[in-house]
């Protein structure tokens, strides 16, 4: 994708987010130790938090109002890297 858009990996964010997290009762939530690890391998990523997130029944998905919180998340961690603000949430 970097390639079709001529774009730089070392200039392109990559956002990373959390999967249900463990106060959710994630049934995944070790999964979010494995993805807090990805700024020491890929230093343009950054995690954002799922924690205290709404989940759905499943324990796997997030349900309405957590979905949302977690994309206000991920464009707070956005606007603060375009325009070099202090977010709010990671």
């Amino acid at each position: 994708m970097l390639k079709d858009l001529s774009l730089k990996a070392n200039q392109v964010p990559l956002l990373a987010g959390e999967v249900v997290h463990k106060d959710q009762n994630g049934l995944l939530a070790e999964m979010n130790t494995i993805i807090q690890t990805l700024p020491k391998i890929i230093p343009t990523s950054h995690v954002i938090s799922s924690r205290g997130c709404g989940a759905k029944s499943d324990r796997t998905h997030f349900n309405s109002e957590g979905i949302r919180e977690l994309g206000k998340r991920y464009a707070l961690k956005m606007l603060s890297l375009q325009y070099n603000l202090v977010p709010t949430h990671n």
